[in-house]
Formats: C-alpha cells, structure tokens, sequence
C-alpha cells in the first residue's frame, strides 16, 4: 500500500514539471530516494526525476541547473548507498546517458525558445519602427500639402482685402484662387485619412498626383499672392517616389519664400548635372527677411524627402536672398 502511494506521489510531483520545475524535481527525489530506502524497487519512481531534471534545464535559471544536478547526485548517491543488491556498472550508466539526454535536451528547448521570442522581438520592433516610419510620412503629407495650401490662401485673402474697393475684379480672382486650392487641399486631407481610417468599398475622387508637371501649378498660386516667380524646368527623368519628393520640396521652399518675404523675385529651377537632378529655390528677397526661413518643420520635412531617395539637401541665407537647393539621383537606365 505504502509502495502504490509513492508511486502517486512521484507522478504527482510531474504536476508543477513546467511551472515550479525545480520544485516538482526536489519532490520527485525526494520520493525516490523515500522508495529506494524503504526497501521498495526503483520502479517508474525513477522516470520523474529524470523529467523534472529536463525541464529545470528547459525553463529554470542557470543557478536552478547547477542546484538540480546536486540534487540528482544526492539521490543517486543514496541510491547506491541503499541499494541491497550487487553493483549494477550497466544501471549507472544507463542513470549518467539518461542525465545527459535530459540535460541537452532541456537545453536545446530553451534555446528554440529564446530564439523564437528573440524573432518575436525583432518583428514587433521592426512593426514599430514601421508604424512610426507612417506616421512620420502622414506628418511630412499633412505639413506640406495642407500648411502650403492654408499659407496660399491666407496670402491671396490679405491680398484681396487690400484691393477690394480699388480692384474688385483682382479680389475675385483670388477668392477663385482660394477656392480651387481649397479645394486641392481637403482632397489631399481626404487621402490621408483614408489612409489612416480606410472605407471598404468606398469610391472617392483620387487627389491631385504630386509630380514635375504640376509644379507650374505651384508657382501660379505663388504669382496669385503678387509675388514674381520665374520658373525654369527641363526634363529630368525621376522615379515617381522621386518626383513625388521634389514636387514636395518646391512646394515647401515656395511656402516658406512666400510666408518670410513679402517682396522680390522667386527662382525655380530645376536641371540635370550629372547623373542627379538639382532642385534650386532662390529667394531673392532681402537676405535678414528670409534668415530665419530654415528654421522650422518644413525643412526637416524636405531634407527627410531628399535622404530617402539617396539624395541630400542644403539651405541657407546667401548675399541676395535665401537657397533651397537639393539633388536627387536620376532614375537609372534600363538599358
């Protein structure tokens, strides 16, 4: 009867194998060697510490391994000490290669397992770092498209104003203006909330594609506010990623040229050198009145545009006015 309930209790030691390992290990020595001295045969009472011996190597600190080897010599110790019968070589050594095998391969679990929590780190860190690559492009989208259409329209509203009464047919055209790029603006909103908050089956307009081509449209709002603004742009073949962030740069530098200056000629231009095409914006309005004009989001806006399509982007005050320059690498040859 006393032999039936150890045997219980040695499975039952198996209970905590996983949660309390070096716990559920010491109960099943302890069992065993009770067993081994009470008279009785080894039995099964053998094979629990032996499973309790991996899982202290699978999920246990590397201070439980060395306190679960102890434990194991103890019982074999008390094993070979109580045992009655001649010295079995064959059953020692069977005991030391089922050691081994319940060492390596409580080891080989636990490096599976850090593995895949490590991979498991990785991926959650790299979906992170994508999300805030996202929010980083919604910022840059929302900054450049909405903060250059609300400077337009507040710089062709003060226009207007002031040329009411004595020109009624100019203020007209620049509540006109006002609408059209009004309009372009809550479009480019509406694109990046459903970016954001996406519609399943919802069919809108698309909005304006930023490329080269609309950049003239670009510097008409900009000659809309009574600024002069010559623009001079030869065919420069673009990835449309790279397009799409040279449109931006013009749009930004325009803004920024027409928000700190309120006078002189604005020059765009934008030319092949080389293998890159070189993006210039040039305020020639007086130098002091443009020296802070870098200083904000939208030039780091513009230079994180450059960066990402592997060109670079240089600004500042010079003698006449203030350059926004960048340069972009062409779209190489299929050929």
């Amino acid at each position: 009867m006393f032999a039936a309930v150890l045997v219980l209790a040695s499975a039952g030691s198996l209970w905590w194998w996983r949660t309390a390992p070096v716990a559920a290990m010491l109960g099943a020595c302890a069992v065993f060697i009770v067993n081994i001295t009470a008279g009785f045969q080894v039995g099964v009472t053998q094979y629990p510490a032996f499973i309790t011996f991996y899982a202290v190597f699978a999920f246990a600190s590397l201070r439980s391994r060395w306190l679960a080897a102890v434990a194991l010599a103890v019982t074999v110790g008390v094993y070979a000490i109580a045992d009655r019968g001649p010295i079995d070589v064959s059953a020692f050594v069977a005991i030391a290669i089922a050691t081994a095998l319940a060492a390596l391969l409580g080891d080989s679990t636990r490096q599976r397992r850090e593995l895949s929590e490590a991979q498991a780190r990785e991926q959650d860190a790299m979906q992170e770092r994508l999300v805030l690559e996202e929010r980083a492009r919604l910022a840059r989208e929302l900054h450049d498209s909405l903060g250059h259409a609300v400077n337009v329209m507040v710089m062709q509203a003060g226009v207007g104003r002031h040329v009411f009464d004595d020109r009624p047919e100019f203020a007209r055209q620049a509540l006109e203006q006002i609408e059209g790029v009004g309009r372009v603006a809550l479009g480019e909103l509406d694109a990046v909330l459903r970016v954001l908050r996406p519609v399943e089956g919802e069919q809108r307009a698309a909005p304006e594609v930023a490329t080269l081509a609309g950049i003239d449209t670009l510097c008409d709002r900009i000659r809309a506010t009574g600024r002069d603004v010559d623009l001079h742009l030869e065919h420069v073949p673009l990835t449309p990623t790279a397009e799409r962030a040279a449109y931006r740069i013009v749009q930004e530098a325009l803004t920024n040229a027409a928000r700190h200056s309120s006078s002189g000629r604005i020059d765009v231009s934008i030319t092949k050198a080389g293998r890159d095409a070189v993006i210039t914006v040039h305020n020639t309005a007086d130098a002091v009145a443009v020296s802070t004009a870098g200083s904000g989001r939208g030039l780091v806006n513009m230079r994180e545009r450059a960066h990402l399509e592997g060109g670079t982007l240089e600004s500042g005050p010079v003698g006449d006015g203030f350059v926004v320059r960048a340069s972009l690498p062409l779209r190489e040859d299929p050929a």
